[in-house]
Formats: C-alpha cells, structure tokens, sequence
C-alpha cells in the first residue's frame, strides 16, 4: 500500500479487496434475502471486524485454508523472516524481553510489518494467530474458500486504514497555541507567575473593598460620629437637621470622607445631674473641639486607615483562600474548570449581572457628590475652610458665630506653638540641659510649695478645686474616713520635718554617690492633663529635650471619662516620641472607658499590680471614684481612698518581705499613696490630683512628691484654649541599682508662653525615723 497519509482508496495496490467494512453493514450481511442470519445446525463464525459468516457443516481446518489465502502466504514470509532473524542469533522471548519488548513479539522492524501488512511494530503471527486477526477463530475448521478471502481482505482494509491514520498523525503539525512565548517557559515558571499574578490581583481587589467598606465610631466635639469612606473628593460633615458642611477632600484617588454627626453620649450621667452644668460641659466639649480640631481629625484619620487596613488583610485573606479551595474542588485544573463553565449559555451574561450589582451600584453610590449645594461664608475667610461650602441652619450659625471660633483656634494655634518654640530655645540656652554640670551639686529641694499655690492657706482649699466641679467634696468626704491624723497630715505642705532631716550634706553625698553612675533613668512626670490637647506637642519636646526615656502619669488625663474623648488620650500619645513607654495611673476624671482607651494606645495602665520599667518597679491603681462635669463624685467600685491606699501598702510590704521591693508608688490621690511610704515599703510616692505641687518630702519611712497640673488647672479656669494658669512638668532623674530617686527639676510654662526651666534640687534623703508631716489644712476635690 501507498506510505502517502492522504492516498485515496482507488489508488491502493491492485491485490487490495475493496469490500466494505464490517462496522459500516448492518447486521445479517452476506445472507441471502429472505434467510435468517442465526446460527445454523453448522453453526456461524462472527469476524473480528463484525463480520458474520455461514459455516458449512463438511468445513475443513480454518488453518489450512488460511494458508491458501494471500494472508496466509504474507504469514508464512513473515514466519521465515523470523527463522532467519533467529538463526543471526536472536532468541524468540529471551531476546524481546531483553529489548524491553513484550514476551511472544519477534524483534522485526517497522518496514518488514509494513511489508507484511502489518500495523508497523508487530510481528509475525503464526498461523492461528494470523487466522484470528484476518476475522477466524482459531481451531474452527474449514470455512467457505469465498468467505475466507472477504473477511481477510476486510481485515486487510482496516490494517491499511490504521496504518494510514497511524501516518497522518505522525506527519500532522503540532498544535499552535495563541501565545507561543508563555508556552516556551518552564512549567514551574509559569505556575509561579500565575502565582503571583493571583496574589497581586487579589490584594489590589481586597484593598478596593477595604477602602470602600471603611467606617470609624469617633467624636466630634461632644458628639459620638461615624467616618466612612466616599469616593467623591469631598468631605462632608453632616450635622442632621442643621444642615452640612462641605469641604473638598485634600486626599488623593479622589478620596472622601462622610462625617455623620450623632447624639451626645450620657452613659456616664446620673439621675442628679444638673442639666444646666451639663450643658455646661458640652459648651466647654465644643470649646475643646474648635480650639484645636486638628486632635480629633487626627483621630478620625487614624481610626479609618486603621480599619482599611484591617478590612484589607481579612478580605485578602479571604479571597486567597477561596482560590485555594477553588483549585482543591477543581483538583489542579481550576482554569480549565473556569473555562468549561464559562462556556455554558447564560453563565457569562448571569456574572456580569452579578458583578454590577456587587460592585457597580457601591460604586454608584459612593462617587456620587454633594452636587455643589451650600454656600460659602466671609466669616471663614483666610482659614482652611474658606471654601467650604455649609448647608441649612447652619449656615446661619457659622456666620454669627463663626468670628468667635476662628479666633479661638487661631489663638490655641499660636500660643502652644510659640510655647513649644519657648521651651526647645529654653533647653538650647542650657549647658547641661539633661544633667547637672560636672562637679556642680544640686540645690537642697526647697522648702515650701511651688507651682500654683497661694501664699495665703486660708485659700488654698480654693486653689485647688477642680475646676469644673467647685461644689464636689474632697477625696476625704468621698470615702468616708478621713477623720485619722495622718490623712489629714499628708494633705498640707511639707513642713518644718521634711527640711530638719534632709540636710545638705546628705542631698550631696547622694547626688555625689550617684551622679557618675552612667545607668541613671531619666523620666517625665505629668499630671491632670484635662484633656488640654494643644499641650500634647509640647509635652512630646520636653521628653525630646530632656531625654527622658520614661513618661510617667499621675492621672486625670481627660475630664469626664467618656468615650468620645478618646481624641485626648490619642493627642497626647501621638505628642510622645515613638519608642518611649507611658505609665499612668488613672485619676477621678478617668473612667473605665479612659483606661480601655489609653491601653489602646499602648499606654502602661496600672491595675494594683506592680510592672517593671527600665529597672524601676513601679505600683499603682486606677481611682475607685469617677467626678465629671454635671455630676457629683460617685464610686466606681466597692472601694474607697483610703481603703485602696491599705490595700496598696499591703501589697507593697508583702513584695518587701519576697525581697522583690517597689521603688515608685503611683497613684493620682495623695491620700492613697501615703500609706506605702509612712509603713517603709516603698521609697517614693508620686501623685497628682491637688493641682499644685508638694514636696518631694519625707513621709513616715518615704518620700512623697505631689506634682501641680500640667494643663494649667486652677480654681474656676477651664482647661481649653491659651493657659490661664502654669503648666508644670517634673524631671526626675533614677538610680535603677539603688532603688533612689537622685535629682529633679521643673518645667513651668506661663500663661504668656514663656518657658522656665528650673536647677537641678536633690531629693531628700529617705528617713531612717518615722516622719510627720506638718499639717496646714486639707486640699479640695480636684
């Protein structure tokens, strides 16, 4: 037969039968019309082609006639070839299962089974097998000499057909792919490129989503308020039935903001609040807010990128995990699973339905703008917000009264920024700015009290008042039990005791002892904060300039402990350098939600139990009572001052007795931190709460130091806007391997913006005898 793959059938060899094949007839070919083709008394013979052939009863061996028919001949040529291929020395089975080839197959080439016509690689078959293959059953006996040869040359055309195909395929072009240059990499290249590819993908898709899902619960001024995402290039501040103000975004991407504004919180009210002084304290919330709005954008700010990126990694997560499974369910083949899905009618059309309505319409919706509604205002001129565009009433309200708030931020703008100015050249004009000179000795601690105090102790219950809640009871009248002496004592100034056993020789042999000591721990001490924001970035250049490596707060960081003056506690810890820690223990003005707060913003949050900082084992606990502004001091737990005070000594004195001592109580009440100090068992007490400075002293077995508000607070004077009184921060300076407080001096900034920096004074050596304070009255509330 022709090699050609394309040969037509009349140009086969002249020896070929052209019969039909088998497959094509249908059943009962050959039969005469008329007559069953079922099996007769000589039975029937059905061909490997399909073909059915009538035995005659008297048939000889189906062998002897295959050997007279062509095949047969081609059999016994195939059989000599293989006699002469075993005679060179091949053996039959030895020699093929040698050459990998299967038990029973001759060791021919493909053109002596071509010559044969045989599908090339096999071999010769014997006689049965010759019989079997050209449509007989070995071991039947002679068949028709007619029916023989068609069913042999019809086994024939199909081996000349196979082969033909056989041919085709080998000489057929390999099959093209569309992008020829990817199907040239390595396999693993590309599954890491598709790897990668996917990752990208989906991250770029899950941040989309993160941004466009975005929300944060923050406040604004006393209002609780939702910040949301837009994607329209403006930031609006909806404020309800007042009306809106809008502002275009100075974000890119076109990025936006909703700012919806809310009710004012009262979960912290009580049934005897003073509606009046309640309103008092939303009026001076607003006046925080508008004298320095810049915290809480901040805040806002913070709070949405943080939720994008939280929403980024879920989503992302998410969508990796679902092509993880995807290829799990699709077993390794999720593209071409993909594909054939695809390819059904209706599912392209049903996914792009699906994709506008998931994707489209948020879409829609959240670059849909304002439109240009609203109006500017005069009043807004030559600020951030001149081109601000406001909404409804309070349109109105802005130009009444929006003169008043422009110059309150203009004038909180320009006094912190000039005081932080004041500070930093203070510290520059210093030769040692954090330690004494070489060889100079610090001033004995002076006697007395600094900060804000009035000269005349007939007043001083009154300098010291809370500012906000002049008629709240003292820390004494809170928990009942101020009737004993000694807290009675602690609550005047140091006296006479503190100067006649703290003499110069031994505040000298102790800054001499421990001033060479490299290893000394330099801290900052602030206290009654009061949510005085424009005081953050100040209270972060005095860490920076002194190098202070600890912060530490005496409490009453906000005013009523509510959770919209989150913006506070997050001003101050942005104001504080990277890297420093915080300890602080909570005050009167600070709530559970404060502490939850400030632990949000990576503060040290003392809970009655004592933490190790730089080597200085500190103790301290949150404040049993809560004072905000319109209600009276109430407790938050079952607990009083002085009962916390004893619970702290007892703890102290139990850590002495383990040999694991407490350098530093710190606690906001003085009248808490006494205890630990009159019983020995810790050397240095430090508090706030008085809103002027005491000491540092000596106290029973201690010392006592009392810090002055580092807000400014005073007797009727708020805690917003410009400083109306001093603002007072400590340095104080730590020998870690002694366990001793070495040195101090203070930073006091004026309500002019001007900036003194103290000397260096020594602490008072710790008292070998029981030291009494000099009583002079009690402090009010603050």
């Amino acid at each position: 037969m022709s090699d050609k793959p394309n040969e037509p059938d009349d140009e086969r060899n002249p020896g070929d039968v052209d019969e039909p094949s088998a497959a094509a007839e249908p059943d009962g070919i050959g039969a005469p019309e008329g007559e069953s083709t079922g099996p007769d008394d000589a039975g029937t013979l059905d061909g490997a082609a399909g073909v059915t052939v009538d035995l005659p009863e008297d048939h000889g061996s189906v062998a002897e006639d295959s050997d007279r028919s062509p095949a047969g001949h081609a059999n016994r040529d195939a059989d000599r070839e293989v006699e002469r291929l075993v005679a060179a020395g091949q053996s039959d089975d030895e020699a093929s299962a040698a050459d990998g080839e299967v038990p029973g197959t001759d060791g021919m080439d493909d053109q002596a089974s071509a010559a044969d016509g045989e599908v090339p690689g096999t071999d010769g078959m014997d006689d049965r097998a010759s019989a079997a293959a050209d449509g007989d059953i070995a071991g039947t006996d002679a068949t028709d000499d007619a029916a023989i040869p068609a069913a042999s040359a019809a086994g024939a055309d199909a081996s000349m057909r196979a082969d033909g195909e056989s041919n085709s395929d080998r000489s057929a072009p390999p099959a093209r792919h569309r992008f020829e240059w990817w199907h040239r990499q390595r396999p693993r290249t590309r599954r890491t490129v598709r790897a990668v590819v996917a990752f990208v993908l989906t991250g770029l898709l899950s941040l989309l989503a993160g941004v466009m899902t975005a929300d944060f619960e923050g406040s604004l001024g006393p209002h609780r308020a939702d910040y949301s995402v837009r994607l329209n290039g403006e930031v609006t501040v909806d404020m309800g039935p007042l009306g809106a103000l809008i502002v275009d975004s100075p974000l890119p991407l076109n990025l936006g903001v909703d700012v919806l504004v809310k009710e004012i919180p009262i979960e912290l009210s009580t049934p005897q609040t003073d509606p009046v002084v309640g309103l008092t304290s939303d009026l001076t919330s607003y006046s925080q807010f508008l004298a320095n709005p810049e915290a809480a954008i901040s805040d806002a700010a913070y709070g949405l990128v943080l939720d994008v990126v939280s929403r980024w990694i879920l989503y992302w997560a998410v969508l990796l995990v679902g092509v993880a499974l995807g290829r799990l369910a699709a077993h390794g083949v999720l593209r071409e699973a993909v594909k054939s899905a695809w390819a059904r009618q209706g599912v392209p059309a049903l996914s792009v339905a699906l994709a506008v309505v998931l994707v489209g319409l948020p879409l829609v919706e959240a670059t849909q703008t304002s439109g240009g509604v609203g109006r500017t205002s005069r009043i807004l001129a030559d600020t951030p917000l001149a081109e601000a565009r406001i909404t409804g009433r309070l349109a109105t309200l802005v130009d009444h009264y929006g003169g008043y708030v422009v110059d309150a931020i203009d004038d909180n703008t320009e006094f912190y920024a000039e005081a932080q100015t004041n500070l930093e050249a203070a510290y520059a004009a210093e030769a040692d700015p954090v330690a004494p000179a070489e060889g100079e000795t610090p001033q004995e601690s002076p006697s007395g009290e600094s900060g804000t105090a009035p000269t005349d102790p007939a007043s001083d219950a009154s300098a010291a008042a809370d500012a906000a809640d002049a008629s709240a009871t003292d820390d004494s009248a809170t928990d009942g039990s101020a009737t004993d002496g000694s807290a009675t004592d602690d609550s005047a100034t140091d006296g006479s005791a503190t100067d006649g056993s703290a003499t110069d020789d031994s505040a000298t042999d102790q800054a001499d002892t421990t001033e060479s000591d490299p290893e000394l721990v330099t801290m900052l001490l602030v206290s009654d904060l009061h949510c005085n924001v424009g005081m953050a970035p100040v209270v972060g250049a005095a860490v920076t300039a002194s190098e202070s490596s600890l912060v530490l707060n005496a409490g009453d960081t906000v005013m009523g402990g509510t959770s919209v003056e989150s913006y506070c506690v997050n001003a101050f810890a942005r104001g504080i350098p990277d890297g420093v820690p915080v300890v602080v223990s909570d005050g009167n003005h600070d709530s559970v939600t404060t502490a939850d707060q400030e632990a949000s913003a990576g503060w040290t949050v003392l809970h009655g139990e004592p933490v190790d900082v730089q080597g200085i084992r500190i103790l301290g606990d949150t404040d049993p009572t809560l004072t905000s502004l319109g209600a009276p001091t109430r407790p938050e737990r079952e607990e009083t001052i002085n009962q916390m005070g004893n619970r702290i000594s007892q703890l102290a004195c139990q850590l002495q007795e383990d040999d694991e001592p407490v350098d530093i109580v710190l606690i906001h009440s003085p009248f808490a931190g006494r205890q630990s100090v009159e019983a020995g068992c810790a050397t240095l007490s430090i508090s706030g709460h008085l809103h002027r400075q005491v000491g540092p002293r000596q106290l029973g077995l201690g010392l006592q130091y009392t810090s002055a508000s580092t807000a400014g607070a005073g007797s009727g004077t708020p805690t917003i806007g410009p400083l109306q009184n001093p603002s007072v921060m400590t340095v104080i300076r730590w020998d870690p391997e002694a366990g001793l407080p070495v040195d101090y001096r203070l930073i006091t900034i004026d309500p002019d913006a001007s900036v003194d920096i103290s000397d260096w004074f020594a602490f008072p050596e710790v008292p070998e005898t029981f030291v009494t304070g000099d009583a002079e009255g009690e402090p009010a509330d603050g």
